[in-house]
């Protein structure tokens, strides 16, 4: 069973990456929203947003992820970003 707990232990490690990265782009997507202001630019830009999932998707696919997946999951990111 040393196997399955060191298994587990990569996914926790890769859990707190994550967490990390999702983390350093919200503070990102904050400092673009603080620029925007500065602008007087439109907080939310939808076409941008087209382009970031299709980008992602396209990347995730040739990963072997669901498309799907990497779809609902950006779609996430960014809702969340919008309000925070």
């Amino acid at each position: 069973m040393k196997e399955l707990k060191d298994l587990r232990k990569e996914i926790d490690k890769l859990d707190r990456e994550l967490l990390k990265i999702l983390k350093k782009r919200l503070g990102l997507s904050r400092k673009i929203w603080e620029k925007k202001k500065d602008l007087n630019l439109k907080r939310i830009d939808p076409q941008r947003e087209l382009e970031i999932v299709k980008k992602v998707v396209e990347k995730g696919v040739k990963h072997g992820l669901k498309q799907k997946f990497v779809k609902d999951l950006f779609l996430v990111i960014l809702n969340h970003s919008k309000k925070h």
